[in-house]
């Protein structure tokens, strides 16, 4: 309807120049002028309220998956889990089909479960991929939170499997030491200033130069906030040496 008023609006204001009616011609043009402003102001507000319905996602993103962690038996975790492991936590994507033929799903109720998790909708389960051409990739959105928070849980079980940390408290305060926002002043030694927790690098080598930057002081605001930081690192160092075999890589 827009399209067609504006369009029949510029053919009255090209027959009022060719009758010279100039109060035809002003008042034309100022009905079109008017609606190429609505239509900019009907634009932004369609993008806000996508911002909006996208921030909201990722809030209801991150209440779900942290519950889903919890609940291994569920499909939604098992879709997810089964995605992680065949992408590599999301290096590379992969299809439809090689997430649906992987052991661990159940093959009666993927497509209704797998539908909830690429989707928004009131009733979804949260959208955690992104599908093009059968193809499969994790959310950008969410992404980064995703891939750490799966290495946060495969952390905790490393911990307790091989005895490191044999109390559950310390091993959630060591988890939330490494969660914490990085400083500003420490990103400048290679700690990408994208990263939100350091569950995100696994270069062992920057770790260990983060660590000694951490310990030897400095101007560090964060420092009293984030006191489990230094041995939580080194337990995540030790843990990366573990299930990486010594090599270093992002």
């Amino acid at each position: 309807m827009y399209h067609k008023t504006l369009l029949l609006s510029k053919e009255l204001y090209k027959y009022a120049v060719q009758k010279e009616d100039k109060y035809l011609e002003d008042k034309t043009m100022e009905l079109i002028i008017s609606l190429e402003l609505l239509s900019k102001r009907n634009k932004i507000e369609l993008n806000s309220n996508e911002n909006d319905i996208d921030r909201n996602e990722v809030l209801k993103v991150k209440r779900k998956v942290q519950k889903w962690m919890n609940k291994t038996s569920q499909s939604n975790y098992k879709i997810l889990n089964a995605y992680m492991e065949l992408s590599n936590a999301n290096e590379h994507s992969i299809t439809v089909e090689e997430l649906k033929n992987h052991q661990d799903i159940d093959d009666k109720n993927f497509i209704a479960n797998f539908n909830g998790m690429k989707t928004i909708s009131k009733k979804n389960h949260g959208k955690v991929f992104e599908e093009n051409n059968q193809m499969i990739e994790l959310w950008s959105p969410v992404s980064e939170f995703i891939i750490a928070l799966f290495k946060a849980y495969k952390f905790r079980t490393w911990a307790k499997e091989q005895g490191k940390i044999t109390h559950d408290y310390v091993l959630e305060n060591y988890v939330k030491a490494l969660t914490l926002y990085i400083p500003e002043n420490l990103k400048e030694y290679d700690i990408k200033p994208s990263y939100e927790n350091i569950f995100l690098c696994t270069d062992i080598e920057v770790l260990r130069r983060f660590q000694r930057m951490y310990l030897s002081g400095g101007d560090l605001k964060d420092k009293e906030k984030n006191k489990n930081l230094p041995s939580s690192l080194g337990k995540y160092i030790e843990f990366l040496e573990d299930t990486m075999d010594g090599n270093t890589h992002e």
